[in-house]
This record gives structure tokens, C-alpha cells and sequence, in this order.
């Protein structure tokens, strides 16, 4: 007879497999793209046999949507999430998303579109709306701290950050730039949050961007 201790500690440990081949599986999609991953390659760099994923997850198929909906891509580390600032949060947070964009292999977004439409269409709109209401929340009590400005459009301005931003970058006239994408990303985040922000939040800002200078 199995023990209640034996049960939790196979549990624990098939919890463990299962996130170690999702996190597998969402580094290499975003290095290669969707579709020259196989689920070979997931078991050979997860360490996980192919018969082991398999009992996992019945299909690639649902790997993937496992990949997108328990957010193993796109989850903001603790470093990010513990910030209690508004400001430092905004910028961190935003900071952390583009870099983490711009190093995927635009295969990855090319073939989520061409052969998942219906699946990214879901996943994009679905993290749309969590960007959007997590933004405006940390606007909203960045107004209550001081930090940001009370006659700003909490909604408009999330708007700007989340929605805009990414559609003026892929403007012909951009593309014209030297700057890459991450920097153009950067320079309009910071144009954005210093129009925005309180003298005190000016200086929130200030400091957040001399650490990030000492740091590199």
C-alpha cells in the first residue's frame, strides 16, 4: 500500500517533469520557431523520454497550448513582480518584456500565425487584456503615490504602452532607422513615462535608470 507521503512526493516530482519539459519546449520554440521542433528534440534537452512526454501530453499540439496558457513564455520574473513602485515596476516590467521579445526568433510569432491562427489569435488577445489591466492598475496607484500625474487617462495611457507602441514600430519609416527594435521600444517607453510622471516620479525614474547604467 502507498503511503499519503509516497503519493505527494511522486506528485512533487511529476509537477517538476511537466514544468521542466514545458520551460524546455518554450526556450527552444522561441530559438527555432514552432515548427522545426520536434517533440525528439524536446525529450533529448529536457531529459525526458519521449514515452514520458508523451503520457504528458497527447499531441505537440497541446504542448504548445500548454506552453502559451500556463504563461511558461511570457511570465515576468519575481525580480519584476516584487517591485513595489509603480514606476520601477512599469519600467522593469517593459523592459523585461521587450528584451524577451526581441530575442525570439521571428519564426516563432510567423508560424504560431500561419499554423495556429485560431490558438495565437486566443493567446494574443487573452494576454492583451492582462497587459492592459495590469498596466492600468500600476498607473492608477502610481496616481495615489505621487508618482504620476493626477490628470492622466490611466486607460489611454495603458493604451499607448501596450497597444500603440507596437503597432508604430512596424511603420515603413522606422524600418529606416538604425536603431533596433529594442532601443526604439526603450526610447518610446521613457518618452511616454517622463511626460507622465510627477516631479517625484521624475526622480523614481532617474534612479531606476542609474542603477540599470551601474548594473551593465
Amino acid at each position: 500500500m502507498v503511503d499519503e507521503s509516497s503519493k505527494d512526493s511522486l506528485s512533487v516530482k511529476s509537477q517538476q517533469a511537466r514544468a521542466r519539459v514545458l520551460s524546455t519546449a518554450a526556450r527552444l520554440m522561441r530559438q527555432r520557431g514552432i515548427k522545426p521542433v520536434t517533440m525528439s528534440d524536446i525529450a533529448s534537452e529536457s531529459n525526458t523520454s519521449k514515452r514520458t512526454i508523451y503520457q504528458m501530453f497527447e499531441s505537440k499540439v497541446e504542448v504548445i497550448q500548454s506552453v502559451l496558457y500556463e504563461d511558461v513564455a511570457c511570465a515576468p520574473p519575481k525580480s519584476v513582480i516584487s517591485l513595489v513602485n509603480p514606476m520601477e515596476r512599469l519600467l522593469a516590467g517593459m523592459s523585461w518584456g521587450i528584451e524577451e521579445a526581441s530575442g525570439v526568433n521571428q519564426l516563432f510569432y510567423a508560424d504560431m500565425q500561419r499554423i495556429y491562427p485560431d490558438l495565437w489569435a486566443e493567446y494574443h488577445a487573452r494576454i492583451r487584456v492582462r497587459q492592459l489591466e495590469i498596466t492600468h492598475e500600476q498607473l492608477e496607484v502610481g496616481i495615489e503615490m505621487g508618482v504620476f500625474r493626477p490628470d492622466i487617462d490611466p486607460q489611454f495611457i495603458a493604451t499607448l504602452l501596450i497597444e500603440a507602441g507596437p503597432k508604430i514600430f512596424h511603420l515603413d519609416v522606422f524600418h529606416q532607422t538604425e536603431q533596433s527594435i529594442y532601443q526604439m521600444a526603450w526610447e518610446y517607453l521613457l518618452v511616454i513615462m517622463r511626460g507622465i510622471a510627477t516631479p517625484e516620479g521624475v526622480k523614481v525614474l532617474e534612479e531606476y535608470l542609474e542603477k540599470q547604467t551601474v548594473r551593465k
